[in-house]
């Protein structure tokens, strides 16, 4: 009898804690939900349950969009989305919501309990409460490097790094308002010479990296490279710069360069699944198949969800002819990823191999549509505009 009271007890506790992350997650994204709202126009997305995956039930509040995913012992993940912020006092109240939120809710419960009468059984449920809140404070506060790989594919950073990046942008003012007013202009070339006579002046590993990443954005891959040079190298190297650079050198088709950097800032950040599934698409533009799939297997066994190292993935197999292995992989996720040209080509290949000529020509086409640089796209594009129209 007492080993069955055991076992229901503790599967009490792991129901009680699922339950007690779930509560505590939703109020931690609340808390920079609710300031979003007052601060921006559009819609405020609250998502529960992932990263960003908004395939799941949705409540609408006016421009409040609350999404849950179905399995709620899932729900100790959450983001919260929003248009763009540019006033840094607004921003930083937007990102401190949440860390704010979870430790109120900590201290009020724990208010609560040495105030209150509450029998040993109800103090050790509220505590669990308390413990969870605390957790969600401290975990976002601390400034990790490593990003959150997005449902979608994209990446974000935990509140504690945004306040860091925001803070270090804080002795910059006047330089970041002529700037929106040059983006405004869509005068890139003052745009561009605005950022080098400010960082001739006054070099900052901040405005230096905003800079390179300015010129990505544009598709200027050559002077983002030149810009790395002249205003990033002379720095003090730190992990992200070598992040940055591996990305520079993975667009001028640089791949030998672009993995020596990659390892490099994998060698202090080991877990960041980015760095990982970026490692796994050099090793697929070096040829490198088998040690592409060990990355991208190791980002799925950590972060399932990963659109971008599923689909990764689903070529990997698609290469190694495990059609019925790729199918789920490319068919459930290719939806999330319209906008992201690599991703298109793979998926258009799994179709072209399993003779899915309209979905391949329709991926195809939409990797040429963003300008996907592959030699083999065109005579793919041919390959199965026949088939498709047979």
């Amino acid at each position: 009898m007492g080993v069955i009271y055991g076992i229901f007890l503790a599967i009490a506790v792991f129901f009680i804690i699922a339950i007690s992350r779930s509560l505590t997650t939703f109020v931690h994204e609340l808390g920079h939900a609710i300031p979003s709202l007052l601060f921006t126009n559009g819609p405020v997305k609250l998502i529960v349950g992932s990263y960003g995956d908004v395939d799941s039930h949705k409540l609408h509040i006016g421009r409040l969009q609350i999404w849950f995913k179905y399995n709620p012992l899932g729900w100790y993940t959450g983001l919260c989305q929003h248009e763009r912020i540019s006033i840094l006092g607004k921003n930083l109240m937007v990102i401190l919501g949440g860390p704010f939120a979870s430790l109120m809710l900590s201290l009020g419960l724990l208010l609560l309990v040495v105030k209150g009468s509450f029998t040993d059984g109800q103090i050790f449920l509220i505590s669990i409460f308390i413990l969870s809140g605390f957790w969600d404070f401290c975990v976002n506060m601390y400034p990790s490097n490593s990003g959150i790989p997005l449902a979608n594919g994209g990446q974000a950073f935990c509140d504690g790094r945004m306040i860091l990046n925001l803070l270090q942008t804080a002795g910059h003012g006047e330089f970041l308002e002529k700037l929106k007013e040059l983006d405004v202009q869509k005068d890139k070339n003052a745009l561009f010479s605005h950022y080098n006579d400010y960082l001739n002046k006054k070099p900052s590993r901040t405005i230096a990296t905003m800079m390179v990443e300015e010129f990505m954005d544009q598709k200027r891959y050559e002077d983002a490279l030149d810009a790395f040079s002249i205003h990033l190298r002379p720095l003090k190297r730190k992990p992200r710069d070598f992040l940055l650079l591996a990305e520079v050198y993975q667009k001028v088709k640089n791949n030998h360069e672009a993995l020596r950097c990659i390892e490099q800032y994998l060698y202090t950040e080991i877990r960041d699944l980015h760095g990982i599934n970026m490692r796994g698409e050099i090793h697929l533009d070096l040829d490198n198949v088998e040690e592409a799939y060990k990355d991208f297997f190791s980002v799925l066994s950590i972060e399932p969800n990963s659109a971008i190292a599923r689909i990764n993935y689903g070529y990997v197999l698609t290469k190694k002819e495990e059609y019925a292995a790729a199918a789920p992989l490319i068919d459930n996720t290719i939806g999330l990823l319209e906008d992201y040209p690599r991703q298109q080509f793979y998926a258009g290949f799994f179709y072209m191999k399993t003779g899915q000529n309209e979905a391949a020509l329709k991926c195809f086409n939409r990797a040429k549509e963003l300008e996907w640089d592959h030699h083999g796209l065109n005579y793919y594009i041919n390959e199965v505009d026949g088939g498709a129209l047979g």
